[in-house]
Order: structure tokens, then C-alpha cells, then sequence
């Protein structure tokens, strides 16, 4: 045994950078090759490994692990272990031999970029090391199935996968080129080393190792521990180089290249890992679903390194967790439903038991993924096989190569509220809101505000108010119905809640209109009277002929535009900010502020109107004509009901002229109409 320990030499050999004088620097380390020309060549002489190891020492615990995973992997061998191991198990090793076992040996490629261009002898020290690493996995994931050819000769995909242009392996090839085979020694460091391997990989490969363990697979567990290990050690590259780059004034080179990759490594290991986890595993193996996984690791574990560093999450990162839910759910079934174009034997993974489990941990599984498989299973039972595989190629996204999925329908996911609200975040949003209109009411109605109110003012309020329930009313229901026919539920969600608001809003008329009737006579507080104004009065009739027809908007698209893109709108201004206006110059300050109040309804309406019209207009360029087409067949019946409201507004004590009046109302469907329209250039 030497006589020194490591500390005691460790830095001498690792501080080995000089000055050159025969050859120009920048000839040494290109920038292309090596990336690192932003930071000062003297600044990465602070880049220190928190992994420290020397070469005796590694080639001690290598051999030694080797040993150990070759020797259980002879024994396993003569044994039956693997014939005994559940289908979808079987399942998760060849997939991940087939995808994986090629990749490890290219990214000694990226290992060998980083000792070759890393600018600190340190780095190009353990880099080295992370090259051999890298050669050990690819050539052990290449042995091992190599043993398994006699009793899954699938096992020969390790080998063969990269040489086909399969479309699994497009999408891996496609990602690992650009993160190491073809990329520069800072942008190697940060991309796979920070991004994948500590974000992802080190972390899926100690989960692999306990779900290995648990199915009775000795030796695929014994070679993934053996693996990571050695990732675990080389992965802590990424943390200095990281460090430099920051220290230095280069957070946004570097927050781009997390964000770069971290999208494209997300996608992939979706695929693979989120499938192996919630469908392949034996249910009875399954410690945690993957979402779990990736919130109580990747998520956890990312939010604290981003912390540590001063960098931000991904601009992106909201997407990201949204598609915790249902992304890889959508991606197996594309895997399931091209089966035969993938080189293992995709477990569908649905049993009642598998259906439970899957509606445990993803609530709403089986009424976004269940009738799917309702179909598919029916006719697997009928034996309809070929009803269970598609009919075109799938259209495949063009950065991560995967087929491009939502989960039911083309709006579901891509469009969401704005507001994030749930049924009890909206419960209690409007709980605070109800007490505040109460607290609003409690002090007027303290001053006997409707004693003092003009009784010409009031015949206002009883023409063209207290009417205004019978057309909310209309806005309430088709609210309802575009929610229950929405492709999405975070569409459903909200056109739920927008038809509350407007019974809200129609509620408080009616309790306007009662304590009126204590001050200025019972007629205020007779539906009889109301709805002979409404049935009745000329100034009523176009609204009234248009919100019957609106009844009749039974095309969802075209009743989501009619009501949310043109009637809604031009209503909630005519009577939340012209009549408000008209309200406060009559001194009648209770009625305006509880429309005051229903305008913030409508403003969170609006927010989530807009983002799905803008949704609309840029999913596919023809939609531009079909909305712009319902728009112009809706809009004129909107300008005569807003018209013939707004010459009631000439007989308050203080008027306004129609003219006024029609102004605000443009004004506002102006500048709503411009936030969804001209958000979305034409093609």
C-alpha cells in the first residue's frame, strides 16, 4: 500500500494546464470543438469535481464490479430466472436494450470531447474516466442480451437498433447526436451530463434496479446498479462546468442549454421509462407511478439544482408538469397501436386491476385513455385485430421525432383556463367574492341608498335591469352547453363556471329587484312585470331574437363563437361598463358596484375565451375562415339588440345618448376581438 494517501498528491495531477508557445491556444480548443471561449481560459482553473478518484482507484472498483455483475450474470444464465419473468417485464429489458445499449457507447464520444476540449485539466481528467465508463456500458449492454439471444431473440436489437432507421430509434439517434455526438465539450457537460444524467438517468437507473429486483430479474438489476454507479461518479461534470459559466456572467448561455435539452430529454424518457414504469411492470412490482417518480426526483431534484445555481426553470416548465398527466398515456397507446413497427412486445397494460391503478394515480385515466382501450379490447376479444391498427403513418414532431399526441382529442391540453381553476379554487374564489358583494350590499342598504334613488331612475332599472335576468339567463345555459360538448375538459371546466357566474350575476339582479320593491312599490319585485318588458318592449325585441336563436347555435364551434367571441362581449359591456357608468350618474353607486363586481367574472371569462380562440385560429389556418364566418353572421344581430338597449339609456334622470353608449360597447368588443384575432397573424 502507497505510502501517501490521495490528498496528498490529488491536486498535482490535476493541475496541468500551461501556457502554450509553439501553437495558438484558440488552435487548441476551437471554439467548435470545445465551446468554453466565454469564460476566460484562468477562470476554469476553478472548476472542481466534487467526485474525486484516482486512476488506481478506479480500475480497483471496476474490476471488481465487473467481476461481480459478469459472475451473476454466468449464473443467472444457467438458471431459469428469465423464462419465469412476467411478458411486460420482458417487455421493459429488451426495449431498453434495443434503445439504450448503442447510445452508451456513443456518448464515450462526448465523454472523449469533454477530455480532449474541456478547458481545466481537472475536467479532462474525469471526462476521461467518463470515457471508459461509457465504453464499459456499451459493450456490457451489448454482452448481456447477447446471452439472452437463446431465449429472446429480440435480445439482437441491442446491436441491430441503430443501424435501422426504426422510428423509436430515429428519435433517440436524433437526440443523442445533438446532445453529445455532435456537439462542443461545454455544451457535452451541461446537456448530458447536468441535463440528462443528473436530471433524469442516475436517478430512473436506481428505480430500474428496485423494480429489477422486485420481478425477480437478478441480472438485469445487478447490471444496472453496476451502471449507474459509474454514472453517478461521471454525471458530476455538469455542476462545475455549470458553476464557471454563471460565475462569469454567462447564466443565460447556460439556462439555454438546460432548456435546450431538457424538453428533448423529457420526451424520451417518457417514452421509454414512462411506459416501462405505469404499464410494463407487474402491477404487484409497481412502487410508485412515473408521475410520482418524476415529482419526488427529476421535479425535486431539478427545482433544487436550478435554486443552487441562480438559474430559472425552463420557460416551458408549466407544460412540462401538465404533461406528468397524460403525455406518456398517449404515447403508449401510439406504441401499442403500431406494435408491430417496434422491436418488443408492447404489454397493453390494461387489465381491470391495471385500470384501477391507473385511475388511482391519474384521476381522470379512464374517461381520457378508457374508452380508447374499450375499443381496442372489444375487438382484440372478437377477434377484429385488424380494427386495432391504424390506417395512416402518424405525424411525428419535427424537434423530439415523436408522433405528435394530445390526450383525447386535438384541444385537450393545448388549451387550458388561465385562471388554473378547479371546482374548489373556484368555490373559493367566489366565496371571498360573495362576501365582499354582501359586505357591498350591508353598507348601502345601512344608508337606505334606494330610498334616495330619482323614481325616473328606477323606471329605468325596472325597463332595462331587472329584464336583464331573462337574458342572462341565455348567456347561463348555451354557457352549458358549449361546456358539455367541449373536446376538452379544461374547456367543459370553464364554461361550467362561466354559467355560474352568470347565474350569479342574474341572482343578484333579483335581489336588486326585490329590495327596490321595498322602497318604490311591488311591481319592481313581479316576474310577471319583468317579463313583460322582455316579451314586450321594443327595446328588448332584437335582443330577445337574437339570444333565442342563440339557443339554437347547435354546432359547438359555432355556438362557442357566437356566445363567448361575440354576444357574451358585447352584453357584459353594454351593461358592466355603459350601464355601470349610467348607474353611478344617478348616484345609484349599489347597482354599480354589484355590476362593478360581475365585470370581474366576465374579465376571468374573457381570459379564458381568448386563449382558446387564439388556440383556434393557430391550430390549423382554416379555422381563421370558419370563425370569421360565424363571427360576421352573429355580429349584426349584435349591433341591433346593443342598439335598441342603447336609446333606453336617453330616459334615465342623467342620460347618456345612444351614440355614447355605442361607443363604449365598440370599444370593448374592439379590444377583446384585437386580443384573440390579431394575436394570431393570417396565412
Amino acid at each position: 500500500m502507497p505510502r501517501l494517501s490521495r490528498s496528498d498528491w490529488y491536486d498535482l495531477a490535476r493541475d496541468t494546464n500551461w501556457t502554450f508557445s509553439y501553437v495558438n491556444e484558440a488552435d487548441v480548443f476551437p471554439e467548435e470543438l470545445s465551446g468554453t471561449g466565454r469564460v476566460p481560459p484562468e477562470a476554469w482553473l476553478a472548476w472542481d469535481e466534487p467526485y474525486k478518484i484516482s486512476y488506481r482507484e478506479y480500475v480497483h472498483n471496476q474490476v471488481t464490479k465487473d467481476t461481480t455483475t459478469y459472475s451473476l450474470k454466468n449464473a443467472v444464465g444457467r438458471s431459469k430466472l428469465f423464462d419465469q419473468l412476467d411478458p411486460g417485464w420482458k417487455s421493459v429489458v429488451v426495449a431498453h436494450y434495443g434503445a439504450i445499449a448503442m447510445p452508451e457507447y456513443l456518448a464515450s464520444f462526448g465523454e472523449a470531447r469533454m477530455g480532449r476540449f474541456g478547458r481545466a485539466a481537472a475536467w479532462r481528467n474525469t471526462a476521461t474516466f467518463g470515457t471508459l465508463d461509457e465504453v464499459r456500458h456499451g459493450q456490457i449492454q451489448t454482452f448481456f442480451p447477447y446471452g439472452l439471444l437463446g431465449k429472446e431473440p429480440r435480445g439482437d436489437w441491442a446491436l441491430k437498433a441503430f443501424h435501422t432507421n426504426n422510428w423509436i430509434t430515429l428519435a433517440v439517434r436524433h437526440l443523442f447526436d445533438d446532445m453529445f455526438v455532435a456537439n462542443d465539450a461545454l455544451s457535452v457537460a451541461i446537456q448530458l451530463t447536468f441535463t440528462l444524467e443528473t436530471g433524469f438517468t442516475n436517478l430512473q437507473f436506481l428505480g430500474m434496479v428496485a423494480d429489477a429486483i422486485d420481478v425477480g430479474d437478478l441480472e438485469f438489476g445487478s447490471l444496472i446498479s453496476s451502471i449507474q454507479t459509474d454514472e453517478a461518479r461521471h454525471a458530476q461534470q455538469g455542476e462545475p462546468t455549470i458553476k464557471v459559466l454563471i460565475d462569469n456572467g454567462h447564466k443565460e448561455y447556460g439556462q439555454f442549454l438546460v432548456d435546450h435539452m431538457f424538453w428533448r430529454a423529457w420526451r424520451a424518457f417518457a417514452l421509454l421509462t414512462g411506459l416501462s414504469m405505469d404499464y410494463y411492470t407487474p402491477l404487484d412490482s409497481r412502487k410508485m407511478s412515473f408521475k410520482e417518480f418524476i415529482q419526488d426526483w427529476v421535479v425535486k431534484q431539478f427545482a433544487d439544482q436550478f435554486r443552487d445555481y441562480g438559474l430559472d426553470f425552463p420557460w416551458y416548465w408549466d407544460e412540462f408538469i401538465n404533461e406528468l398527466d397524460w403525455y406518456h398515456h398517449a404515447i403508449h397507446t401510439v406504441v401499442w397501436n403500431y406494435r408491430p413497427s417496434v422491436w418488443w412486445n408492447p404489454d397493453a397494460g390494461v387489465s381491470p386491476k391495471e385500470r384501477q391503478w391507473l385511475e388511482e394515480k391519474y384521476p381522470g385515466w379512464n374517461r381520457a385513455f378508457g374508452k380508447h382501450w374499450d375499443v381496442l379490447t372489444e375487438n382484440v376479444r372478437t377477434g377484429n385485430l385488424a380494427e386495432t391498427f391504424p390506417e395512416t403513418l402518424p405525424v411525428a414532431c419535427n424537434l423530439c421525432q415523436l408522433p405528435i399526441v394530445r390526450a383525447a382529442g386535438v384541444l385537450a391540453g393545448a388549451h387550458t383556463d388561465p385562471a388554473q381553476l378547479n371546482y374548489r379554487r373556484y368555490i373559493a374564489l367566489q366565496h371571498d367574492r360573495e362576501i365582499y358583494a354582501e359586505r357591498v350590499v350591508d353598507r348601502f342598504e345601512a344608508l337606505d341608498h334606494d330610498a334616495g334613488l330619482d323614481p325616473a331612475w328606477v323606471a329605468v332599472l325596472g325597463r332595462v335591469y331587472l329584464p336583464a335576468r331573462f337574458a342572462l339567463h341565455v348567456l347561463q345555459i348555451t354557457s352549458l352547453y358549449v361546456g358539455q360538448l367541449a373536446p376538452s375538459a379544461a374547456i367543459t371546466n370553464a364554461s361550467f363556471f362561466q354559467a355560474a357566474d352568470e347565474l350569479r350575476a342574474l341572482q343578484w339582479i333579483a335581489y336588486r329587484a326585490k329590495s327596490l320593491s321595498l322602497s318604490h312599490g311591488p311591481d319592481l319585485a313581479d316576474s310577471t312585470v319583468a317579463r313583460r318588458f322582455w316579451e314586450q318592449d321594443p327595446a328588448w325585441q332584437p335582443a330577445r331574437e337574437l339570444l333565442e336563436n342563440l339557443l339554437l347555435a347547435y354546432d359547438w364551434a359555432e355556438a362557442f363563437t357566437a356566445l363567448d367571441l361575440v354576444v357574451k362581449p358585447a352584453f357584459d359591456a353594454l351593461f358592466k361598463q355603459a350601464f355601470t357608468a349610467l348607474a353611478t350618474a344617478n348616484r345609484d353607486e349599489l347597482t354599480a358596484q354589484l355590476l362593478h363586481e360581475s365585470g370581474v367574472d366576465s374579465r376571468r371569462g374573457q381570459d379564458w375565451t381568448g386563449t382558446l380562440a387564439r388556440y383556434i385560429l393557430a391550430a390549423r389556418p382554416g379555422n381563421r375562415e370558419h370563425v370569421l364566418g360565424w363571427e360576421s353572421r352573429w355580429q349584426p344581430r349584435v349591433t341591433r339588440a346593443i342598439d335598441a338597449l342603447a336609446g333606453t339609456f336617453g330616459a334615465a334622470p342623467a342620460p347618456a345618448d345612444a351614440a355614447s353608449v355605442r361607443q363604449t360597447v365598440d370599444q370593448a368588443t374592439t379590444q377583446f376581438r384585437n386580443s384573440w384575432l390579431t394575436a394570431v397573424p393570417a396565412a
